[in-house]
């Protein structure tokens, strides 16, 4: 029997027929994508049905993943990578001396245009053609998408596992801060941390010994997390130099508190500044050591005092290579205050860029009506009102400690 060449009319229908069998397979392939976000998986998937659609075979190399971003890296074919995947219909594949036109590739591409890998297609019981490569360029972009949107979905799940690590460890460190306040004849403790992000570097903390109050108040630099871990150390260690240091004085115990985190906080590079002191409610007493704290205010009758620093903040030059320190000391009557802000009040902006400052904190301190729990809340309400929706920058810590009229045992 005579075989005849297929007519025009013929070649043209086949070649019609076989183009929309190519196109009906890449909508099946594109639908891939959207079952499946395990990068191997759709891959395989895709390239299964690419391999039987081309009659070939084929080979897929990826980069590696990086830590560093969610997407695919730049790299050369002998960088660092490995095959993903490798479809196989007759072994084409392990021949690395197939003939050109036997063999095609096209280059991955991530979502900002970097190289992220190579598809390679070898057939050798014939060459490929124009619409074959057409056909694997469309695949390669499918694999492509596929591994970018399976890579970024890891990298967003990764971030979403830090993320609630983060809340995890901020809201530790935010219960680092006690929820007691001294309570003891002759005086009234008021104290309030409002951070401005989830966890922050202001403290305070308290400890009563006998008749006497011991306490630090202080603002770890920077903010978020490290700021808050930081500010738990500080915490510990102080809360350690009161037990350690109960009747040795606010100069010692400060001394002990630079002993214990200096080393931590000059690794890090961060300071803190810090005041240490403490009351003592039968004489009236108020001993403290300023590590470079602002506002520290004194209240009498109505007349302002601040409290000037005594040393650097400390995390800045070691209290033990410096002179011995020497603490203040303050004689308070009924009604007076003492008064330990974090610059969270005092550097509060308006929507006009102007901040609060001390000559209105003094202003808002002044209201000697008020006992300590009442004024405290004014103040904060105060500096809210100041900033007239403009947001929190950092940390608003008031602690206030008033003297009041001691009440007869009986």
């Amino acid at each position: 029997m005579t075989q005849t060449s297929p007519s025009p009319v013929e070649s043209l229908t086949k070649a019609l027929v076989d183009a929309n069998d190519q196109l009906v397979t890449l909508y099946e392939l594109t639908s891939v994508t959207m079952r499946s976000l395990d990068e191997q998986e759709t891959a395989s998937t895709i390239l299964d049905r690419a391999a039987q659609l081309l009659q070939a075979d084929l080979r897929l190399w990826c980069s590696e993943r990086r830590s560093t971003s969610p997407e695919l890296d730049h790299t050369t074919d002998t960088g660092d990578g490995h095959y993903l995947h490798t479809e196989a219909l007759s072994g084409a594949a392990d021949q690395h001396n197939a003939d050109s036109d036997h063999s095609i590739s096209v280059k991955l591409q991530s979502s900002d245009g970097r190289q992220a890998g190579r598809l390679e297609a070898i057939r050798v019981d014939r060459p490929f053609g124009t619409a074959d490569g057409k056909l694997l360029t469309a695949v390669g972009n499918l694999v492509s998408g596929a591994i970018n949107a399976s890579r970024l979905h890891e990298a967003e799940l990764g971030q979403a596992m830090v993320a609630r690590d983060h809340d995890t460890a901020s809201a530790l460190a935010r219960r680092a801060l006690p929820t007691w306040r001294p309570s003891i004849n002759g005086l009234e403790v008021y104290a309030e941390s409002q951070p401005a992000r989830a966890a922050g570097g202001d403290l305070f903390c308290f400890s009563i010994v006998d008749n006497t109050v011991h306490f630090a108040v202080g603002d770890v630099s920077g903010k978020g997390l490290p700021a808050a871990m930081m500010m738990t150390t500080v915490i510990s260690a102080s809360t350690a130099a009161f037990q350690g240091s109960a009747h040795a004085g606010a100069a010692a115990a400060m001394t002990a508190v630079d002993a214990w985190v200096y080393e931590y906080l000059a690794e890090a590079g961060l300071f803190v500044t810090l005041v240490v002191g403490q009351f003592d409610t039968i004489t009236r007493r108020l001993s403290l050591v300023n590590a470079g704290h602002s506002p520290v205010l004194i209240v009498q009758g109505g007349e302002v005092t601040p409290v000037l620093a005594d040393i650097a903040p400390v995390g800045v030059l070691p209290v033990a290579d410096g002179p011995d320190l020497v603490a203040q000391n303050f004689t308070l009557g009924e009604g007076d205050r003492f008064i330990i802000c974090s610059d969270g009040l005092t550097e509060q902006e308006n929507p006009s860029g102007e901040m609060v400052g001390e000559d209105h904190l003094i202003e808002a301190v002044q209201d000697t009506a008020a006992s300590a729990h009442q004024i405290g809340p004014q103040i904060l309400e105060y500096v809210e009102k100041f900033a007239d929706g403009y947001p929190q920058a950092d940390d608003r810590t008031l602690v206030i400690f008033e003297f009041t009229p001691r009440r007869d045992a009986s």
